[in-house]
């Protein structure tokens, strides 16, 4: 049985029945239900609690949204002086939050790739679905590479100093399905593909360049949205994954003797769009394998850790990217990126947000791991990985039930983290409702900043401390790009490969020997 979502009357009244639920007043649900002549209780269970498209109904709590809404009121009748405002990137609350943890955001790093040209892949008529940089380790020579998904049931890896294909394999995913996500694992020969049907395959690349398929796993029951890795070892990864069958995944993949095993998965209250993966360390250099998941209709963002232990992935918290306090549905992140800073125990995460005409910038800070569980870990010498100890007092109130899949009935107890946002900035970057947005970060090279791939055929860089955008000069794509991919090549520098979704070409971006002001 699915409930109707029947306006802002059934809303309220099933934040109410919820509110006496949660505190036990039985008799005084019954009664509230005999005057609504509604059975509210039958619809705050797990399988209920989701309305029509799979929209979340009762994602907070009547309690978080009130307590929400007097510190909106609270900080209102603050007095603030902003006569000198206008022409600051940043709100009197965000200068506060940057103060207050030290925060020091690194200013755009010079040079940056300004001269472009066209790679030939002979993919024809055929469409990139998407692409990622690998640093292979391939016959004991290292291969900087761009893997392609194409539309044509290609797998196409490109050589990108010479700009010539290495390897090109068909139908890797049988006749009948397109590939979705081709990665590498940087330092290995091992690659994984996923298809459209929602099915993983990990192969391994010799030294002619020959694909060999080493296992498969149906990963999600529909298609994968997006696939990262987490290094555990020479051997082992722990493989995230969001597919569109509301799961967010994680297994422990062996690449070895190509196993996977099932870590713990956890379903969304909608779709997944983007995720980010890493691991946070601690004052006493103990680190955590953390996951962040964007989703559809929620300005939220589903903050997970991963226990290896229990095999559980437990979601922690909610954060907030929303600055109104009490509306979590106005906008939803596209995309997600990590950002740098100079201390190196501070995380920043930027997303790019659906809205239109141009996408907007958001940064927040990721609040310390340990003061939210509030637990040591002890790791495992043999395994090199996490295992959590004993932190079930702690768990045991943010893990909701026994099993894996998170009770929808019980999500608005998952505590959201406010007041977190660093800057919100315009891209200038032009974008409708059906666009898909990409931004990619430059932190991973070591420097600052990212990059925005526009509507309009023209990638876009934006400066993080200071709002400053560039715009990368050279022949521009042909209306909006599919895929982007950045890397670093050793003797030449920062690349983008940028592939169009109109013009259907593929474009490396690279830089000149000189300095660009």
């Amino acid at each position: 049985m699915t409930l109707e979502q029947n306006g802002l009357d059934d809303h309220i009244q099933l934040l109410v029945a919820q509110y006496l639920q949660a505190n036990r007043h039985t008799k005084t649900l019954k009664q509230f239900e005999i005057e609504v002549d509604r059975p509210l209780s039958s619809h705050l269970a797990a399988e209920d609690v989701c309305g029509v498209g799979g929209k979340a109904i009762l994602e907070e709590s009547l309690e978080s949204i009130i307590r929400d809404r007097m510190n909106f009121i609270k900080a209102g009748s603050t007095e603030r002086d902003i006569s000198n405002f206008s022409n600051e990137i940043h709100t009197p609350a965000q200068k506060a939050l940057i103060e207050k943890n030290g925060l020091e955001i690194l200013k755009w790093t010079l040079p940056y790739p300004n001269r472009v040209g066209q790679i030939d892949a002979g993919n024809g008529n055929s469409l990139v679905i998407h692409s990622s940089f690998v640093k292979m380790k391939i016959a004991s020579q290292t291969v900087f590479v761009a893997l392609f998904s194409m539309s044509n049931k290609t797998l196409l890896m490109i050589d990108l100093i010479t700009k010539t294909p290495l390897m090109t394999y068909s139908n890797l995913h049988g006749n009948s399905v397109v590939g979705r996500i081709a990665i590498g694992i940087d330092g290995t020969n091992f690659i994984i593909s996923c298809g459209m049907d929602g099915k993983a395959i990990l192969c391994s690349i010799d030294g002619n360049y020959q694909l060999e398929k080493i296992s498969e796993i149906q990963l999600h029951q529909r298609l994968v949205t997006s696939l990262k890795y987490l290094y555990i070892n020479d051997e082992e990864y722990y493989l995230c994954s969001i597919g569109w069958d509301f799961k967010v995944k994680v297994h422990k993949l062996n690449v070895k003797n190509g196993t996977w095993e099932v870590i713990g998965y956890n379903r969304l209250l909608t779709n997944g769009t983007c995720m980010e993966t890493f691991w946070f360390p601690t004052f006493n250099n103990i680190k955590y394998p953390l996951i962040i998941v964007g989703r559809l209709d929620s300005s939220l963002l589903s903050y997970f850790i991963i226990d290896e232990r229990d095999k559980k992935l437990i979601q922690i918290c909610s954060l907030s990217l929303n600055d109104s306090e009490f509306n979590n549905h106005s906008f939803h992140p596209t995309s997600m990126v990590i950002t740098k800073t100079t201390d190196n125990n501070k995380f920043l995460i930027t997303v790019g947000t659906n809205h239109i005409p141009y996408m907007r910038i958001i940064t927040i800070l990721l609040p310390d791991i340990q003061e939210l569980i509030n637990e040591n870990p002890i790791i495992s010498n043999e395994q090199n990985s996490i295992i959590m100890a004993d932190i079930s007092k702690k768990l045991s109130q943010i893990a909701l039930t026994s099993s894996n899949e998170q009770s929808f009935a019980n999500a608005s107890s998952i505590p959201i983290i406010r007041n977190i946002t660093v800057s919100n900035l315009n891209s200038l970057s032009p974008q409708d409702k059906y666009s898909n947005g990409i931004i990619i970060s430059r932190s991973s090279l070591g420097k600052n900043g990212i990059y925005i791939a526009g509507d309009d055929g023209k990638i876009r860089g934006l400066d993080l401390k200071d709002g400053h955008i560039i715009e990368l000069k050279g022949k521009t794509h042909e209306g909006r790009m599919k895929s982007m991919l950045l890397g670093e090549i050793d003797g030449i520098g920062e690349i983008i490969v940028s592939c169009g979704a109109i013009d259907k070409t593929i474009k490396i971006w690279e830089c000149d020997s000189f300095e660009l002001n």
